[in-house]
């Protein structure tokens, strides 16, 4: 079972009962982190399944990332930022961007 919270999953398993849950420190990072990548695949004019398979992704992986169904890897991130031409300092200008109190 699956609940959304704050636009990031809570997953829940009773089959061999596993239990994820993100801290709110760790899904204010997970959903800045989608924010910012939805910002500039937007910028850059591409689609989400343009940029899923510019990364070599089923063409639902950057609909998943930004939705917080999943997380990415520093490894995919790299290579986003590549793609999408965004340094890393300016990528992480999150204080910047969002009102940190209402998220």
């Amino acid at each position: 079972r699956k609940s959304v919270e704050n636009n990031c999953v809570i997953s829940l398993s009773f089959g061999t009962f596993s239990f994820s849950l993100f801290s709110q420190q760790k899904r204010k990072k997970s959903t800045n982190v989608a924010k910012q990548i939805q910002k500039y695949r937007i910028e850059r004019k591409l689609t989400q399944e343009q940029l899923s398979e510019m990364l070599a992704k089923n063409i639902k992986y950057i609909g998943h990332i930004e939705w917080c169904e999943r997380q990415i890897s520093t490894r995919i991130l790299i290579k986003l930022l590549d793609i999408l031409q965004v340094q890393p300092a300016e990528f992480y200008k999150f204080d910047t961007l969002y009102d940190w109190k209402n998220m």
